[in-house]
């Protein structure tokens, strides 16, 4: 399976002609990815260690073989890496190992995986979400049980991919319990983050050293959609369905305005300044490109916008055409 992330959003999602080279052929069987899931990912995630202790407190790093990370005596290739060995407990990879087991449960059938979801929700839950200030925690020094940063430090992409740990529990049991606090997070970030005047969201609540609260960031807007909008928007009652398709338009008006290039035929990933948009000056980014084409057809699906559909299909297509290695049936990164 040779695919890179880019060329995979499109083939999953129908937008390759069948014709030409034999894309479709190349696509995996079912019984492939639930291989690949439980031979190859699900090792990794089933080990006690994995699980956390108490269930549900899954930690942010161990080591190749799955086992604990020993801060004293860190296995290869951890060692030497200051980031990895930072005792910190983030909410990201916490939020992501939860959303993996539903998955899990998803594609098995499962019941072990759809316990150690159920798990991970209810730490999340209970200890990632800041009741005082409104939305939730990043980060706690495994040292001190300190949580930080500040509530005006915490960048909206970094939020929504909290909130993914609760939103794809709902989007696959519907449990209503989970439902308050995920609108609560929902509007705290909108609410928070988007800026009227910037006509997008604002990366902080208030600048930090060299970055400033207003700097314009692509994921800040895309990542609220594939976290949580597209799951959520067809499925929660009202009144939240409506306000959800409608920040969904609200998205991705922002994302094509300020960070697509239609000469390029690219999204690029920040806006700040002249050579953030520059395609000779900034780097290229096919995955992200291919993921805001991706959300934004999925935006007009939902909201019933056939002329966002149609735009986004025949961008894809372009984008696609002209990053494709035919000779190894991959994207270029």
């Amino acid at each position: 399976m040779k695919l890179r992330f880019a060329g995979w959003l499109l083939l999953i999602t129908g937008l390759l002609p069948a014709q030409g080279p034999s894309y479709l052929s190349q696509l995996p069987t079912g019984d492939a990815w639930v291989s690949h899931l439980r031979d190859q990912l699900l090792p990794f995630y089933s080990t006690p260690d994995a699980l956390g202790n108490p269930l549900g407190a899954f930690p942010s790093t161990r080591c190749d073989d799955g086992s604990a990370l020993n801060f004293q005596k860190p296995c290869a290739p951890i060692a030497g890496n200051f980031y990895l060995l930072s005792p910190n407990w983030y909410l990201v990879p916490m939020s992501r190992q939860t959303y993996g087991y539903g998955v899990a449960f998803h594609m098995t059938g499962d019941v072990r995986y759809l316990n150690w979801m159920k798990a991970g929700v209810d730490v999340i839950r209970a200890q990632f979400m800041d009741r005082t200030n409104g939305g939730m925690y990043l980060q706690m020094d495994l040292n001190s049980k300190q949580w930080s940063p500040d509530a005006a430090f915490r960048d909206p992409q970094q939020l929504d991919y909290g909130l993914l740990g609760m939103a794809f529990p709902y989007y696959l049991t519907r449990d209503a319990t989970v439902l308050p606090d995920i609108i609560a997070m929902q509007r705290y970030v909108y609410a928070s983050y988007w800026n009227p005047s910037l006509g997008s969201m604002q990366w902080l609540l208030k600048s930090q050293g060299a970055t400033a609260f207003d700097q314009l960031q692509l994921t800040a807007c895309l990542d609220q959609m594939n976290t949580y909008l597209v799951l959520l928007a067809p499925i929660v009652p009202e009144p939240y369905r409506t306000e959800m398709k409608n920040e969904m338009r609200m998205l991705v008006k922002s994302m094509i305005s300020i960070f697509y290039s239609p000469v390029a035929n690219l999204y690029f990933t920040s806006a700040n300044a002249p050579f953030d948009t520059d395609q000779q000056k900034t780097g290229v980014d096919v995955g992200h490109t291919s993921k805001a084409f991706w959300m934004s057809r999925f935006a007009g699906q939902i909201n019933g916008d056939a002329n966002l559909v149609a735009w986004s299909e025949a961008n894809a297509r372009r984008h696609l055409a002209r990053t494709w290695i035919d000779s190894d049936g991959r994207t270029l990164d």
